[in-house]
């Protein structure tokens, strides 16, 4: 949350969710809703929009979307079911499940021990949480932004470029910021991204 005041100090009322499951880690308790990695637990995220209308300040006319590293999946998975979103920004997005297995082997467990029928429909379930598969559904309204660390150990830069190349191929308005030398949290760059951030959603919201 620490990392949302600087934007949120430039005049924009943020709402985020929890991800069903996350206060309970490491259970399988009777009763508790469990994070599915890009699968029910999306309406986590969906749902939030219908609050913003009950917010003081808040412009339900204006809205825009923001993920980081697993959240840049669950952003554009939310976009399949939601219209009225204006612009997008992500930081260090997963969007090809599959072939970042190849970059971070280890997530095959986080995969394994979330992702329902993981284990007998892995390439179905990855793919449909991959944008990559799905650019051309995207809307041509929505404008994206991608900011990627180009020393990220944790998401390969190229998951951000080859879905910039894609972008471009299907027509979505789009900017993609590589920062040189920078890790998955954009240390080095947390004063530039934020800028970009908040001039993205100045520019289109």
């Amino acid at each position: 949350m620490h990392d949302l005041f600087p934007i949120a100090n430039e005049g924009f009322v943020i709402i985020g969710s929890q991800y069903r499951g996350s206060q309970y880690p490491g259970t399988r308790a009777k009763n508790v809703m469990h994070d599915e990695f890009g699968g029910k637990d999306v309406k986590d995220v969906t749902e939030l929009l219908g609050y913003i209308p009950k917010i003081d300040g808040a412009d339900p006319q204006r809205i825009g979307m923001y993920g980081f590293s697993r959240g840049g999946m669950q952003t554009h998975l939310a976009l399949k079911q939601v219209k009225n979103v204006k612009a997008v920004a992500t930081i260090a997005g997963s969007t090809d499940l599959l072939k970042e297995l190849n970059f971070r082997p280890a997530m095959e467990k986080v995969y394994t021990h979330r992702i329902p029928d993981y284990e007998t429909n892995k390439v179905t379930e990855l793919e449909k949480r991959s944008v990559m598969n799905w650019v051309n559904e995207l809307s041509s309204n929505v404008p994206i932004l991608l900011l990627h660390g180009e020393d990220d150990k944790r998401i390969s830069a190229n998951s951000s470029v080859e879905l910039a190349d894609a972008l471009a191929k299907n027509s979505i308005p789009h900017k993609l910021v590589i920062y040189s030398k920078d890790d998955h949290d954009l240390t080095k760059n947390k004063d530039k991204a934020n800028k970009e951030l908040v001039n993205w959603f100045n520019k289109y919201l």
